[in-house]
């Protein structure tokens, strides 16, 4: 998204392979999130088909897997992504400042979020 933005990919990365290397790229992960959810447990080799998926939104093949399985799909984060005054949010870079900890925590979320969607515009 960074070196091609817009819909059609610059002459240079369809020449550099960049676009199929991609592609078997996220065909691994696709085929691995699939055996994941019907293989048997490579350890005991014990039968297993998911009886539901629990899975990070960036992931791929989540919503693929559960809809082909007719399974519920769970979408949760990895880390919080709720305001809370406990601590600063993950992607914070806070710096001890005179500042109450507590306000600061809960204020790195609304700043994470800004910066953000700054970023996405």
């Amino acid at each position: 998204m960074v070196k091609n933005p817009g819909i059609i990919p610059k002459f240079g990365t369809l020449l550099s392979g960049e676009i199929s290397q991609k592609r078997r790229m996220v065909d691994t992960m696709l085929q691995g999130c699939w055996k994941s959810c019907i293989e048997p447990d490579p350890a005991s080799g014990i039968p297993f088909v998911a009886e539901a998926i629990i899975a990070n939104p960036p992931s791929f093949a989540h919503i693929h897997c559960a809809q082909a399985l007719g399974i519920p799909l769970h979408l949760m984060f990895t880390m919080p992504w709720s305001p809370t005054r406990a601590f600063p949010h993950p992607l914070a870079n806070i710096e001890r400042t005179d500042a109450d900890p507590r306000t600061t925590n809960y204020l790195s979320y609304s700043l994470v979020e800004i910066m953000t969607w700054q970023g996405y515009g």
